[in-house]
């Protein structure tokens, strides 16, 4: 397979990273009826598109019965502990199981390649990346393109805005699990929730007509003008839960049930509840211990991205998670002792890039 130039210049939605949310959203958006497949996916390198190329696209395989090996930790537990519903109507039906998991043939190119404007562009790396990435195709970037993100934290979120706009910088929270089986092979293996908002900005309208050109029914999303509060209440949870994970190498639920590691998660969560409620930035969330508790009920048999990363020898998210955290609490002369301890902790077990 190889894309047509004419394809990649009629693309209105562009996706920044083939990862497995990146691949995830790219199939979604071209079987997205209104956008009549005018969808492309942007690599890192030649090499990495022909090797696209050869697969024939995403292939797609459905499993949310299953269990998650990867993917989103919090989400699902975040959205029952909000009280958002996970039911699905007759209007908006999760697409059924698929068997042959036929490729789709989503138009990929590389980040160097020269072409049009980029008019709707989907970034979904992991945080610490975010940057590259978008100044991989700053030349391709105008006043007009819409940026969407979509990664765990808040920290990437307000430094793009900041860098590029509060107008055209949305966030993309959500509840959905993927993995890959295999080079562009992914598994849709954790069905939820979306959520589109902007931090700085509550243009309603706005929100609306981007919402319009994303698979909502597919992906279960809804706009929040107060998406902030959103993103941190996940950041809260991903701090307490991510890092301790690698710590014990263990799925999300084991946290409970180890000894040690409900002592150092108890003492964690508060110590994150007790910054996050002094912090000006941070707009008052929920009560941080009964959230974690839920999301590692109902995620109990997940493995944290974070976790993956580790094993993978990867750099991991932490730096944007625990990190960012300390960063604030430093600034604003507050004491993190436990985070910093947990994360000097983490990186000596792992000696991980990014940690």
């Amino acid at each position: 397979m190889k894309t047509p130039a004419s394809d990649l210049a009629a693309a209105q939605w562009h996706v920044l990273g083939a990862g497995a949310m990146g691949c995830l959203w790219a199939v979604r958006l071209w079987q997205h009826p209104p956008l009549a497949r005018r969808v492309a996916v942007l690599l890192r390198s030649a090499e990495e598109v022909a090797t696209y190329h050869r697969h024939g696209g995403v292939r797609l395989e459905e499993g949310w019965e299953n269990p998650l090996p990867a993917g989103d930790d919090v989400g699902a537990g975040l959205a029952r502990e909000q009280g958002q519903s996970q039911e699905v109507d007759a209007s908006r039906a999760r697409p059924a199981p698929s068997t042959d998991h036929i490729p789709t043939p989503v138009p990929a190119a590389c980040v160097t390649d020269d072409g049009p404007p980029l008019s709707h562009l989907l970034v979904a790396t992991k945080s610490q990346d975010v940057a590259a990435a978008l100044h991989s195709v700053h030349a391709r970037l105008t006043p007009d393109t819409c940026i969407v993100l979509l990664q765990n934290g808040v920290r990437v979120q307000r430094e793009i805005t900041d860098q590029y706009g509060a107008d055209r910088v949305y966030c993309l929270s959500t509840s959905h699990g993927a993995w890959r089986r295999a080079p562009f092979h992914v598994v849709h293996a954790g069905h939820g929730t979306a959520w589109l908002g902007q931090l700085e900005s509550n243009n309603v309208r706005a929100l609306d007509a981007l919402l319009a050109l994303l698979p909502a029914a597919a992906m279960q999303i809804d706009t929040d003008p107060h998406i902030a509060r959103r993103l941190w209440q996940k950041f809260a949870v991903n701090c307490a839960v991510n890092a301790l994970t690698v710590l014990y190498d263990c799925r999300n639920g084991e946290l409970l049930k180890i000894s040690q590691a409900r002592q150092d998660l108890d003492a964690l969560t508060n110590e994150i509840e007790g910054l996050l409620d002094v912090l000006p930035e941070v707009p008052p969330l929920p009560e941080l211990q009964e959230s974690v508790a839920e999301v590692l009920r109902v995620a109990a048999k997940n493995f944290s991205s974070t976790l993956q990363d580790a094993r993978q020898g990867r750099a991991t998210e932490l730096a944007h998670l625990n990190g960012y955290l300390c960063e604030l609490a430093t600034l604003h002369g507050l004491a993190s002792p436990l985070n910093n301890a947990l994360l000097q902790r983490v990186a000596s077990r792992f000696s991980l890039p990014g940690a």
